[in-house]
């Protein structure tokens, strides 16, 4: 499937662009930024996917709000800690707290389940992994 990446509407391109893309990026998109290309969050994550600043080298990111950058790197980003974490609630808290404090968490757990170490992470990404779980839930019932 190809998509029209010349759209004038930034959010059209975006959701051109997540069709190609597993439906867990999509669901991060929509729990990170409610497909919003021009997001910035307060720690100063940008565009759709909700990308750090420290990325931008790594990834070749020249502007973090073009939404096929954004989804890019998102699909990147989850893809590299699910094979480290072998786990899609492991890869979806690394994504959104990363993955050094997935790996304590999970030291101190003794564990590498979620419910083990989910106490062990941030109250926001305590939040995140279901809030992603539950959109890819209502994807399941819509049929998406």
């Amino acid at each position: 499937m190809t998509t029209d990446l010349n759209h004038p509407d930034k959010k059209a391109r975006l959701m051109a662009i997540l069709r190609d893309h597993p439906l867990v990026i999509r669901a991060i998109c929509e729990v990170e930024s409610a497909y919003n290309p021009d997001a910035v969050s307060p720690a100063g994550a940008r565009g759709a996917m909700q990308i750090m600043p420290f990325w931008d080298d790594k990834l070749n990111i020249t502007d973090p709000f073009d939404p096929d950058q954004s989804v890019r790197a998102g699909a990147y980003i989850y893809e590299d800690e699910l094979k480290r974490f072998r786990d899609p609630k492991l890869a979806l808290a690394a994504y959104n707290a990363g993955a050094p404090r997935v790996l304590a968490a999970i030291q101190k757990a003794e564990s590498r389940e979620w419910e083990a170490i989910k106490e062990h992470l941030p109250k926001e990404t305590q939040n995140y992994v279901p809030k992603v779980l539950a959109v890819l839930k209502r994807f399941d019932e819509q049929g998406v």
